[in-house]
């Protein structure tokens, strides 16, 4: 993770895949006030580990719910190589 906050980054990538607080606790078993204090920075650093339960957690709500983020990724890296190959 390339960035100053992890904390900003996690909070970041749940926005970019419309998912709640509530939701990805819900899934990791924690309390939503848990999630919204690493957000913010009231909680240390998550680290590593528990940045890529996040993440999994955020691909496995989103493929459950039919893969709109994931597929919107897809698109946009093909884009350019497609019109590349053009």
């Amino acid at each position: 993770m390339l960035a100053d906050s992890a904390g900003k980054v996690i909070k970041k990538w749940r926005s970019i895949f419309k998912i709640s607080q509530k939701q990805v606790a819900s899934e990791l078993k924690m309390s939503s006030s848990v999630i919204s204090d690493y957000e913010s920075g009231r909680r240390k650093s998550p680290g590593i580990g528990m940045v890529r339960k996040y993440v999994e957690t955020l691909l496995n709500i989103d493929t459950a719910s039919g893969g709109q983020v994931i597929r919107s990724f897809g698109k946009t890296l093909q884009a350019p190589a497609t019109a590349a190959l053009s």
